[in-house]
């Protein structure tokens, strides 16, 4: 199960940075797809990460691109920040106007003004 979510994590950052290629060369998925040899299908479903082009034809891919094979492979293993997965240590409930207690230390949430949000943080303190 962790490998196959580490595979499908790999096929999407490399996807997203072969989208960014093909657009910085103004192509379509089809004239990408002509270039290396395989239809725009194949080109959408690698930019999609819903699979990632072979090892025979990662060399291709790399060459037409203009880069070199081992950036492709550097981007698709570099583990990226997904801030949706980043786990922080909450130590208490914060609320306006009042400091955090610094014995607490369970999991909670921060509740924060939008002023707050919007504002120098340091201005509170």
């Amino acid at each position: 199960m962790i490998q196959t979510k580490y595979r499908k994590s790999v096929a999407k950052r490399l996807g997203s940075y072969l989208r960014t290629l093909r657009k910085q060369k103004g192509w379509t998925q089809t004239t990408a797809g002509s270039a290396v040899g395989v239809d725009a299908v194949t080109v959408r479903r690698w930019e999609l990460g819903s699979f990632s082009p072979s090892s025979n034809r990662i060399g291709r891919v790399a060459e037409v691109y203009g880069v070199d094979v081992s950036t492709l492979i550097n981007v698709a293993e570099t583990v990226g920040h997904d801030e949706s997965n980043t786990l922080l240590k909450i130590t208490g409930y914060l609320e306006a106007g009042i400091a955090p207690q610094p014995h607490a230390n369970a999991l909670g949430s921060i509740s924060l003004p939008t002023l707050m949000v919007q504002t120098n943080p340091q201005d509170f303190f």
